[in-house]
């Protein structure tokens, strides 16, 4: 099986982390675009769950969400700045378009301190920047699994040899972030059931969700034995892969105890980062220490693994903190100032991020060091922040009441989401189509003697749209036919 670093296209110290923070606001910006321009699109009906007009909006938010996300990491790479205003010029152009007709043609039209002090509702959907936040995520991290394959991919976006900063580091972090981050939100939804009940029904989610995890695994693992498929060893190891990692951290997170969340979440980070200092960080990273064993086979995995716990109990801790935010009868201005409290956050984790490299050296993904654990969590509340920001904005244009078709019923009821519901809805799913989409390419190509690095931006880049629109599609037709029934 080949599994040396020449027969994978992978860079050496990645890119600027700056450059990652803008490039991972390109699918949330999308979806505010998206939403302010929904209601023109359907001039303010709603949909049906199913049908042609379901898969009509579906196609809509592919355009604005996952199209502009291909673009930046991809063709447009390294004009991610000037989309960034292109986009950003459009949205400005539509909230004055919208502040000029909720003046001017509106006559039933609400002042800015109304819609400031309006409670949040439950039909508001007050946790719909969850939504946001995690389907970003997962478009970032499907596109770039087989956008790597090609050329059109810049190499400082793919997986760091040893250390630095790339877009494909986030990855495996923001998915245990986005895992830790709702957690007490479930929580919340969950307090009015009895104790016992409520605690059987979580372990038994744990219980069988971590047996699918592994079960997960071990197919990976046996497939690409199989097939003889090429894979990095020293990204994880020989046998251990993505779906083990995610199975320990749910079943450790789950027998630990989840009240002092910032505390455990310090306390993982301090002792793992104390043992790689003392010798462990060596080991893991040189390339000559023999694979012999199940551990020195798999040490990029295991020793990983309680930096990936510490990434999800300071997501927890974060969670608790939105949960605040999030909950019914809340007000919108409660929504803008905890935009402001995620960015102090931010700016707080990226300082300790500053100093943790002075002291002990750049971020890497192969030992989920505090370095870059620190910077996974700035990188979490600079998005969430965006995220949120976004909702209170929809939500601050629908309570003006614009755009106004002279209906009854709000344009911006339309703007429930739709392609982003369904990833939510079906996580596993979808990643396991966008792997199975990605060996399927590759090993259709090598059949027919193309490398795919060789394939044209053209070719490549219409593979790519292909690829995410099957990995998206069959989510949310699943959701579909549940609809249905």
């Amino acid at each position: 099986m080949s599994t040396t670093k020449s027969s994978l296209p992978m860079h050496g110290d990645g890119g600027t982390q700056l450059e990652i923070f803008v490039v991972v606001l390109i699918p949330a910006v999308g979806i505010l675009l998206r939403n302010l321009f929904l209601p023109w699109i359907t001039h303010g009906k709603r949909f049906p769950p199913n049908g042609k007009l379901y898969w009509y909006k579906f196609l809509v938010d592919f355009i604005f969400i996952v199209a502009p996300t291909l673009g930046v990491q991809t063709v447009l790479a390294d004009s991610v700045r000037i989309v960034h205003l292109i986009m950003f010029s459009v949205i400005a152009l539509l909230l004055v378009f919208m502040l000029v007709e909720q003046s001017m043609v509106c006559r039933d039209g609400v002042n800015a301190r109304f819609i400031m002090n309006k409670i949040i509702e439950e039909h508001h959907g007050p946790t719909t920047f969850l939504t946001y936040f995690r389907s970003a995520i997962f478009i970032l991290v499907a596109s770039a699994v087989l956008g790597v394959d090609f050329s059109i991919f810049p190499r400082r976006f793919a997986k760091t040899e040893t250390v630095g900063h790339s877009l494909m580091d986030v990855g495996v972090a923001a998915f245990i972030a986005a895992n830790g981050l709702v957690a007490p939100l479930k929580t919340n939804a969950r307090k009015e059931e009895g104790e016992r009940k409520r605690a059987g029904r979580r372990f038994s989610m744990i219980y069988s969700s971590t047996l699918l995890l592994v079960g997960l695994g071990i197919v990976r693992t046996v497939v690409l034995w199989i097939l003889g498929y090429p894979y990095e060893v020293s990204e994880y190891g020989i046998h251990w892969n993505f779906f083990y990692t995610l199975a320990v951290v749910n079943l450790v997170t789950y027998l630990l105890p989840s009240q002092f969340t910032l505390i455990t979440a310090t306390i993982f980070a301090g002792i793992h980062q104390f043992a790689l200092s003392s010798g462990i960080q060596d080991w893991v990273l040189d390339e000559s220490a023999p694979r012999e064993g199940f551990l020195e086979a798999n040490r990029e995995g295991i020793f990983s693994l309680a930096g990936y716990i510490a990434i999800y109990y300071y997501s927890r801790a974060m969670g608790r903190f939105i949960a605040k935010t999030a909950l019914v009868g809340l007000r919108v201005r409660s929504w803008a100032l905890a935009v402001f409290h995620l960015l102090l956050l931010c700016a707080l984790f990226a300082l300790a991020q500053l100093g943790a490299e002075a002291a002990l050296g750049p971020p890497s993904r192969r030992l989920v060091n505090l370095p870059y654990i620190l910077a996974m969590v700035s990188l979490e509340c600079y998005l969430l922040a965006g995220c949120i920001g976004i909702q209170t904005i929809t939500y601050i244009v629908w309570a003006a009441r614009v755009p106004h078709f002279g209906s009854e019923e709000n344009a911006f009821a339309t703007s429930e989401p739709c392609l982003m519901t369904t990833l939510n809805k079906h996580p596993l799913l979808f990643f396991l189509v966008s792997n199975v989409t990605t060996g399927v390419v590759n090993l259709s190509l090598r059949a027919i003697g193309v490398e795919p690095w060789s394939l044209s931006a053209p070719v490549a880049l219409a593979l790519l749209f292909l690829h995410m629109l099957v990995a998206t599609a069959i989510p949310a037709q699943l959701c579909a036919n549940k609809k249905k029934d």
